[in-house]
């Protein structure tokens, strides 16, 4: 796994300590879900892991939850670790249903989370877990990934450290898969355009992927990676109160928001 040296360091505190419960955070495409596998697997020799992962419908269910509970109360002579990909998945009545198990946690249980954006997550949720941001490589160690993906071609190297900037599973797809380049290049090609474009452009955007949560979601990061970029070469009040809107119009739909509604709202904000 490549990762900063603070994480590094953060993560090589947890095998030391193993806390009952904690929870990875960083942005799409840092690699929340190879980090989790890997602490895992340092965790302990022979852990037997369990992974549960968002329904066909993008979410962790209470059921699911539930039947995790029972399942943590049968005796085991070995160490047990219960992976919550993207925990923020889960809607209030799964996170409480979590909340029972991580104020009664069986001592052979460690739970690890990884969420893209916790604060989604209950209060009383993040309260009962040790928190580590998984951040994004440096220059170096893209440049080191980039070799070994066997990455020769200077402009496409540039293109993919622009797209990618820092997140190692993002640059390892993107590298590999030439039809998501495509994708992903059109879609911010799209993001740009709803930055720079009138607001009737907006609102055409906003009806065309309005009925679709994943496209709204696709569209939000990328608009917000290029506000990013740009707010760190020339801040500005405008780009910085975009950028708040934006995080805003993220945090309603992962709330079940209406996907127009709220598109409608940041185009005319």
């Amino acid at each position: 796994m490549i990762a900063q040296p603070t994480v590094q360091k953060q993560l090589k505190s947890i095998v030391k300590l193993s806390p009952h419960a904690v929870l990875l955070h960083g942005r799409f495409g840092v690699g929340l879900a190879s980090a989790a596998q890997e602490l895992a697997l340092q965790l302990t020799n022979k852990p037997s892991i369990v992974r549960i992962s968002p329904d066909e419908k993008g979410s962790i269910k209470i059921k699911t939850i539930r039947e995790l509970y029972s399942f943590t109360r049968t005796k085991q002579d070995e160490k047990l670790i219960i992976i919550l990909d993207e925990a923020d998945t889960m809607q209030a009545p799964a996170q409480n249903a979590l909340l029972k198990l991580l104020e009664e946690p069986p001592e052979h249980v460690m739970f690890i989370l990884t969420a893209h954006t916790p604060q989604i997550l209950l209060p009383t949720i993040l309260s009962r877990v040790q928190k580590v941001e998984i951040l994004p490589i440096s220059n170096k160690q893209t440049d080191l990934l980039l070799d070994s993906l066997a990455v020769k071609d200077a402009k496409k190297c540039l293109q993919l450290k622009y797209m990618a900037e820092g997140l190692p599973a993002e640059l390892t797809r993107l590298a590999q898969n030439e039809d998501y380049f495509k994708e992903r290049s059109a879609s911010i090609k799209e993001a740009r355009g709803f930055i720079q474009g009138t607001t009737y452009k907006k609102l055409i955007t906003s009806y065309k992927i309005g009925n679709d949560r994943e496209k709204a979601m696709d569209l939000l990061r990328d608009i917000a990676h290029i506000v990013e970029i740009s707010l760190k070469q020339k801040p500005s009040s405008s780009l910085a109160g975009l950028l708040a809107n934006i995080v805003f119009t993220q945090e309603k739909l992962l709330a079940d928001g209406n996907i127009r509604t709220q598109l409608l709202k940041l185009s005319v904000s």
